[in-house]
């Protein structure tokens, strides 16, 4: 939850203005103060004690957050399933958005601490977002841009809400704390712990809630309702802006002393304008630094500032990649967990995989006080450093180590799928029955080269390595009742390839073969989808039509001894089908497949010959891995998340000048963005046909980096020396 700790940068900020109020604590204080005179006095630190503007905040934040969580919890199979993009696709799309998100506090900062003011900043983007959502949600709906929806929606409304979002990151909190009096500014940090909460409710709920309804809920006739699980999260960010308007009367309005951001970027300006020029001249630096000429600018003491500054965000250079990592829970964690087996949760359904991402926001909540209270002492016992840096640099390392675990879950998860591939030393064949009514048949083949060279096949068997050559296959059905079917086939093999030999009754009531080809290997994972080929093998039967008027909207004719032209994506639920063909019946049945499961369709007349009948057979297995072997890697990355995130916050707050805590806080919120385009940059390069080794080739890069911000921080000089120790 890389936004909760962005948000608790808003925290690190503030606190650096009420550290010039003298900041006690809050929530955590004992609730004992002293008077002019130095004697104790008790103070009120209830919940009674904070302005009622205070909970207007609060439960917007809240709102905020479970908006934007519930979104981005459906994002990337929205991309997937509706969109029809593939899996690079909607990974490019997912982090474009994180990536926008992160870009525009910049812009929110800078409104805020103008003359606009934070209270008009918060009002004016949060209907920027409200707008955002309305697009998203509404363009979502089947029809309204086509069938399926187009692109454009989706792209205006992820750019309207990260102007939104982003916009109103760096006000919000401040806002809040600028509601607290001076002489109250012992309420800081209980404010701020119950921002911090509801940031954690909000993402938590959200992504609990809207997964479920995505997966659960039907609608615009498919077997699943992204329009609600996007319209649910617009209804709370419209909600969380009327309730922020409710409180107007209530708000305290303060006006920014001075625009850091805009202060630091005309410092910059003013030292690198003298600096290229002295260069192009070929003259010596007059200034012994190069941002002395921003002090007639600035002032000196800002620019002291700067330089203080600067020496930490050097720092922040290698911090990108942890991003890069993390955010992927959201996208190629998703993607991954489609491909997994999931479980019944009794009255609630079954768990549907983007609902895995809720895991990091339930663990944050009890590993912090885990890591307060148990692990950092025992580091402390060992004499292991503390130091934040180090801190980070462990965090870092589970971060690689996490997506070592992701790696060898998915190639656990690629070798449960037991694709045939073909060989060059023999053939994969497997025979199976399109009669519906029949039992298991045999086959049994006699070379005819090599007479004594023979092979017994039973149609519940899998995929058979036969060696090539010329066969002679005498096959043997019986139905049900006991009636038995024969027949005698020439059938042929050869090197190097994987076929489906259908038994099916020719015009004379005798067995006979239709073999195809099977090309596994081209077919691409897709989420929550399998795999289905269409066999029309009765003769006596006209063209047939399969339509499907649910989730896969096929509409389709073949003709009799034929296939549908390649395997058919298909949902893997359960949805309805309709066969027809002239002079006959038609057929309607309902069919569910499993989520990575390849499948054929045999379709032929029903036994009593007045209308048709389908026999669905799988031919590969779908996904047996359970979708909890996850929860290792999402515990050891939220486990990093801790040591990485909240020490680097606090670090960051700890080593830079009060004047400089917005800069720093942009800073941070800027690696996360670039984080999200290095994802950007590997996804569409395309560099990795399989998942597996991509997440080796993330962890192998997470360690590079982590090993030069080690050497970094090395040479890094704590203003405190109690954190050098």
């Amino acid at each position: 939850m890389e936004d909760d700790t962005g948000e608790a940068s808003d925290q690190d900020a503030l606190l650096g203005d009420a550290s010039k109020r003298s900041v006690s604590t809050g929530m955590l204080d004992d609730g004992l103060g002293e008077d002019l005179l130095g004697k104790a006095v008790k103070r009120n630190t209830g919940l009674s004690a904070y302005p009622t503007s205070i909970w207007f905040i609060i439960v917007c934040e809240f709102c905020e957050r479970f908006s934007y969580y519930g979104l981005r919890a459906v994002l990337v199979l929205y991309c997937v399933t509706y969109l029809n993009w593939d899996n690079d696709q909607a990974t490019v799309m997912y982090h474009a958005f994180i990536m926008l998100c992160y870009l525009t506090p910049v812009l929110g900062a800078t409104l805020g601490d103008s003359k606009f003011g934070k209270f008009k900043t918060i009002l004016i983007l949060s209907s920027v977002y409200c707008a955002g959502t309305m697009v998203v949600a509404g363009t979502a709906i089947p029809g309204v841009t086509g069938d399926p929806p187009q692109a454009w929606g989706v792209i205006i409304g992820l750019l309207l809400i990260a102007i939104g979002t982003g916009g109103i990151k760096p006000c919000v909190a401040a806002f809040g704390g600028d509601q607290i009096a001076e002489n109250e500014s012992y309420l800081i940090e209980g404010y701020f712990s119950m921002f911090y909460m509801s940031i954690n409710c909000g993402s938590l709920l959200s992504s609990l809630i809207t997964p479920k309804l995505r997966a659960d809920v039907n609608c615009f006739g498919r077997f699943d309702c992204f329009p609600l699980a996007f319209g649910l999260p617009g209804i709370l960010m419209f909600i969380a802006v009327a309730i922020f308007f409710l409180g107007k009367r209530h708000y305290k309005h303060r006006q920014a002393t001075r625009n850091a951001l805009a202060d630091y970027a005309r410092a910059l300006y003013a030292g690198l304008k003298q600096k290229m020029t002295s260069c192009r001249g070929g003259l010596q630096a007059a200034h012994r630094h190069w941002l002395e000429p921003a002090e007639k600018i600035v002032g000196g003491q800002f620019v002291n500032d700067i330089k203080i500054a600067n020496n930490v965000m050097y720092l922040f250079l290698p911090l990108p990649m942890f991003w890069a990592l993390f955010d992927q829970s959201g996208s190629r964690w998703t993607l991954q967990a489609t491909m997994m087996r999931t479980f019944d949760m009794g009255a609630l359904g079954t768990f549907p995989p983007d609902m895995m991402q809720s895991l990091n926001a339930g663990l944050i909540v009890l590993l912090i006080p885990v890591f307060q209270r148990i692990i950092y002492p025992i580091f402390r016992r060992l004499g292991i450093p503390g130091k934040p840096l180090n801190r980070m640099a462990l965090g870092m390392c589970l971060c690689g180590f996490s997506f070592i675990v992701a790696a060898l879950l998915q190639l656990q998860i690629d070798d449960s799928r037991s694709i045939p591939l073909p060989t060059s030393s023999a053939s994969q064949v497997k025979f199976v029955s399109g009669m519906t009514f029949s039992s298991p048949g045999s086959i049994f083949l006699i070379d005819v080269n090599n007479g004594s060279r023979t092979l017994n096949i039973s149609t519940d068997l899998g995929y058979t390595l036969i060696p090539a050559g010329n066969w002679t296959a005498d096959l043997t059905v019986t139905s049900k009742n006991g009636t038995e079917f024969s027949g005698t086939v020439p059938f042929s093999s050869e090197n190097n390839e994987v076929s489906t030999a259908v038994i099916y009754e020719d015009m004379d009531s005798n067995l006979d073969l239709f073999v195809f080809n099977d090309d596994f290997d081209s077919q691409e994972t897709e989420a929550e989808r399998a795999w289905l080929k269409v066999v029309h093998v009765d003769p006596a039967i006209g063209p047939i039509k399969l339509t499907s008027g649910e989730d896969d909207d096929f509409d389709f004719t073949i003709t009799p001894l034929n296939t549908s032209e390649g395997y058919l994506s298909v949902v893997s639920q359960d949805q309805k089908m309709t066969i027809e063909s002239k002079d006959v019946d038609p057929f309607e049945f309902d069919v569910s497949f499993a989520s990575g499961g390849m499948y054929i369709m045999t379709v032929l007349a029903s036994e009593d010959g007045a209308g048709l009948d389908a026999n669905v057979i799988q031919l590969v297995d779908g996904y047996q891995v359970s979708i909890l072997w996850q929860v290792p890697q999402y515990v050891i990355m939220t486990s990093g998340e801790i040591l990485f995130s909240i020490t680097g916050l606090e670090f960051a707050y700890s080593q830079a000048p009060s004047s400089m805590k917005s800069i720093l806080q942009a800073g941070w919120l800027m690696t996360v963005a670039v984080g999200s385009l290095v994802v950007i940059i590997v996804a569409e390069s395309r560099i990795f046909e399989n998942a597996a080794n991509e997440f080796f080739f993330f962890a192998g890069l997470m360690y590079f980096v982590t090993g030069v911000f080690f050497i970094m921080s090395r040479r890094y000089k704590y203003k405190d020396a109690e954190l050098s120790a």
